[in-house]
């Protein structure tokens, strides 16, 4: 089962949100060498970038799946937790 996934569509999905772009780009770089995804590019245009999901990586895409809920749920609370601990003393005089 392949699919393919323009690297700018996906970008645009996220709305721009909690994405690093050189963190993104290095894994998907990571995701290539690692036999998860073909690479395709076309043309010059850096923003042209095709990725095709390999068998491997759709396997690596069901253990992550089942995996990151539970840690996005563990990020949510260590944020929240900073929101609170900033509301509570993030107001003091920074000059």
């Amino acid at each position: 089962m392949a699919q393919i996934i323009m690297l700018s569509s996906f970008y645009v999905a996220l709305y721009g949100v909690g994405v690093n772009d050189t963190y993104f780009i290095q894994r998907l770089r990571a995701l290539g060498e690692n036999g998860h995804v073909n690479r395709q590019w076309e043309g010059d245009n850096r923003y042209n970038r095709f990725y095709e999901i390999t068998d491997s990586g759709m396997e690596y895409f069901k253990l992550l799946l089942r995996d990151l809920p539970e840690r996005v749920k563990m990020a949510q609370r260590v944020y929240t937790l900073l929101d609170n601990y900033i509301a509570k003393f993030g107001k003091m005089n920074l000059k």
